[in-house]
């Protein structure tokens, strides 16, 4: 591969002998930064990762390029990246140098609010819907792939990684899965079939929103809904298949606190996380149900705790305070 890496659109030439790197990346490529606004992502390997630069090719070969729509939302390839002898080595997109992992809000941070966590799932879940109204699937989703920026006091966010996104749009041309799977957010419908030998269900945008209450969960409790608590001593990747997330009834979550934990959030959103983490209930995640949510948090006039206002007493241990 050229140590330069052209982009005949933008009608540059960057030396990546000279550009910093922000993420040397995984097996899969290194992220240059080229300026404040803009990043470059090069692949390690392009002759291993022909399937991916050839989707890649085809997607931005259309009139119509379904990245565009996605820009507010996601690090879309703005150009590919070809080196010396015209072989795509990787893509321009946006620089989101700085800004923190949704997986930041997993830390048991006293600042990080109820409230907050809601706020982010809301404009998530509106960039989900974008990306699905566009064909893609992410399949990938997980607390690494989305960031997070707060700007006078406003939540941005960004989906990284969409190279390894699927997309079903057969009015371009276009259909292929995602290329990229972590086993952290994998839906229980896959490791099902895996399990039985059975061919593995396409990727669909029910995956997506299973992923997207998983981390919304994760987030609220601060903890692993498959691995907190205790049933019967089944492991999280057999509770998952089973629909035995800590909300489930039969579920020991071990204290008093844990369980204030997973019911301060109101019994309505508790019940519907419960319901679409054991797949009872799929499809799109009502977004209503997380804003009004929003509304209905309080802080306990006694213990300080943020809980669900429609709560009879405050759930925490030695508080009980009427709301």
């Amino acid at each position: 591969m050229s140590q330069k890496i052209t982009v005949p659109e933008l009608n540059l030439t960057f030396n990546l002998d000279s550009a910093q790197v922000i993420n040397s990346g995984g097996g899969e490529g290194a992220i240059y930064r080229i300026d404040n606004s803009r990043a470059i992502k090069v692949f390690h390997e392009p002759e291993n990762q022909k399937n991916k630069i050839a989707n890649l090719e085809k997607t931005f070969s259309q009139k119509e390029n379904p990245w565009i729509k996605l820009k507010t939302f996601a690090t879309v390839p703005e150009f590919l990246a070809k080196d010396s002898s015209g072989q795509v080595v990787g893509y321009l997109m946006q620089n989101c140098e700085g800004w923190n992992e949704l997986n930041t809000l997993y830390a048991e941070d006293p600042s990080i609010s109820l409230k907050t966590i809601l706020l982010v799932f809301s404009k998530l879940h509106q960039a989900l819907s974008a990306f699905h109204d566009q064909g893609f699937i992410i399949g990938d989703f997980n607390g690494s792939n989305i960031l997070l920026n707060t700007f006078n006091g406003n939540v941005q966010l960004r989906a990284i990684d969409t190279d390894s996104w699927g997309i079903n749009r057969p009015d371009l041309g276009l259909s292929f899965g995602p290329s990229a799977l972590d086993l952290e957010v994998i839906h229980p419908e896959r490791l099902i079939a895996q399990e039985q030998g059975k061919t593995l269900p396409p990727f669909s945008a029910k995956h997506d929103w299973w992923a997207f209450t998983y981390l919304l969960t994760k987030c609220l409790t601060k903890r692993d809904p498959f691995e907190q608590g205790d049933f019967w001593g089944l492991g999280a990747e057999e509770r998952r298949k089973a629909g035995l997330a800590a909300f489930h009834n039969g579920v020991n979550l071990g204290s008093a606190k844990n369980y204030a934990i997973h019911l301060r959030i109101g019994i309505t959103l508790k019940h519907f996380l419960k319901r679409w983490l054991s797949c009872s209930e799929g499809g799109k995640f009502p977004l209503s149900l997380i804003e009004n949510t929003i509304t209905e948090i309080i802080n306990c006039p006694r213990c300080k705790e943020e809980v669900n206002g429609r709560l009879t007493l405050c759930p925490f241990p030695d508080c009980a305070q009427l709301l």
